[in-house]
């Protein structure tokens, strides 16, 4: 990874981080949306309050915050992330085969 730096500017580099940054604690507010309200249904007033509507204003302002950044670093950042989610998909078909052939090799012995 630090050979990237002999084809990036420091500038696209700092912009590249801070895409990924914020890219994680966007992912971190929709997680507590997601966790407390859609799978926990906790939905009293104060759920609502603290558990869906920070974390959405949360998301919302880095979702500001992200455009922002420069057009390389989107860019750049959008490819790592569809690169990552292929390896997560790949990896996930992956052990659900997994998964299904093990009682198969386990009735076989």
């Amino acid at each position: 990874i630090s050979l990237a730096a002999l084809f990036i500017s420091l500038e696209t580099a700092i912009m590249f981080v801070s895409f990924g940054a914020l890219t994680a604690f966007l992912f971190v507010n929709l997680s507590v949306i997601c966790h407390y309200i859609i799978r926990e249904k906790k939905r009293s007033v104060q759920d609502w309050i603290v558990r869906m509507i920070f974390p959405l204003l949360g998301a919302l302002f880095i979702l500001y915050l992200i455009t922002q950044l420069e057009a390389s670093s989107l860019l750049l950042g959008t490819g790592w992330i569809a690169l990552g989610l292929v390896l997560y998909v790949k990896q996930r078909m992956r052990s659900s085969s997994v998964s299904k052939a093990l009682p198969e090799i386990e009735e076989a012995m």
